[in-house]
C-alpha cells in the first residue's frame, strides 16, 4: 500500500490563524506549504512559538495574484488550499 502525504497550501501561514491551521494539519500528517510575501522579511514568531517553523516549506509570493497562485498550484499540486 503506497500512502502519500496530503499537501496543503496556506496563504498567510505566518498569521495567527494560518499558524494554528498549519500546526493542526502537520499533526494530521500533512505536508504544509506556506505562502509568504517576502521570505527575508517574514515574521516567524507564531510558527516558532508553536514549534513548527522547520516543518513548513515556504513559497514566496510578493504579489498575491492569479498568476502567482497558479504557479504555486502547478509546483506543489496540493490537495487543499487555505
Amino acid at each position: 500500500m503506497n500512502l502519500q502525504l496530503k499537501k496543503a497550501i496556506i496563504i498567510g501561514v505566518t498569521g495567527q490563524d494560518g499558524a494554528y491551521l498549519a500546526k493542526l494539519l502537520l499533526n494530521k500528517g500533512y505536508q504544509v506549504i506556506g505562502i509568504t510575501r517576502k521570505i527575508s522579511e517574514r515574521n516567524n514568531r507564531k510558527l516558532e512559538f508553536l514549534g513548527i517553523l522547520d516543518e513548513i516549506e515556504f513559497f514566496e509570493m510578493p504579489d498575491v495574484s492569479f498568476n502567482e497562485i497558479e504557479k504555486a498550484l502547478k509546483k506543489y499540486q496540493p490537495d487543499e488550499v487555505y
